[in-house]
């Protein structure tokens, strides 16, 4: 059974609707279900439930844009890198499955037209001129590559064709500036199809950067729109 963290959020919906069209076995939290910080609490619920794999879908992103984490350093450190870490220790003991959303921010630039794959290192990190999420976001999959039994699945400008808040295409019919960004993009549907389909296959664990193919200018999808 998968236990996933984080079911109010963007992609864990999606999971969720995903799961439920498979009539797939899962346990869904959020916050108010559970506290995520007390580890016996969630140690005791994963065996009770003989839980095979654990998604974290939370974590701190900030709204109405993720500039908010920037400010907020405690929340981010919190939710982007001591949730995951405990999570990740958990998985560890219990030898079972962490998966671990996290995201395609921690690169900058085209690395000179190459694109970047996952055994490139992220240049976009405390070590660098990076922004604060970005950096916490890699700390964490720092920790979380101990983990033999660990799958990062990165994700980056999610968007689908339903509004919402974290919608790509919504943020930009209401963003009164915006910065005009050569970028990867990931349709949300494909990202937990894909998700899945390698965790089910027992493809190798690692880190899989998961976006459509063909990166685009900001002004070139305003323009379509």
């Amino acid at each position: 059974m998968y236990c996933i963290l984080g079911k109010t959020g963007y992609i864990a919906k999606e999971l969720i609707r995903y799961l439920e069209s498979l009539n797939f076995n899962y346990l869904a939290l959020s916050r108010d279900d559970l506290d995520y910080y007390h580890y016996n609490t969630i140690k005791n619920l994963v065996i009770d439930n003989k839980i095979s794999v654990i998604f974290n879908c939370a974590g701190f992103i900030g709204k109405p844009s993720v500039d908010v984490a920037e400010i907020k350093k405690e929340e981010n450190v919190q939710g982007n890198l001591i949730l995951p870490i405990i999570l990740n220790q958990l998985s560890m003991e219990l030898n079972i499955n962490f998966v671990h959303i996290s995201t395609g921010c921690i690169y900058q630039g085209d690395n000179n037209g190459k694109g970047w794959s996952e055994q490139d290192l992220p240049n976009f990190t405390l070590n660098t001129k990076s922004s604060f999420y970005s950096g916490i976001k890699w700390e964490a999959e720092k920790v979380i590559h101990n983990n033999p039994k660990h799958y990062i699945f990165r994700l980056r400008m999610p968007f689908n064709s339903v509004a919402d808040d974290r919608n790509l295409i919504t943020k930009l019919n209401k963003y009164e500036f915006i910065w005009n960004d050569w970028n990867s993009f990931t349709e949300k549907h494909e990202f937990v199809k894909t998700m899945h389909t390698i965790i089910e296959n027992k493809l190798e664990y690692g880190t899989y950067n998961i976006c459509n193919p063909n990166p685009i200018y900001t002004k070139d999808i305003i323009s379509l729109i």
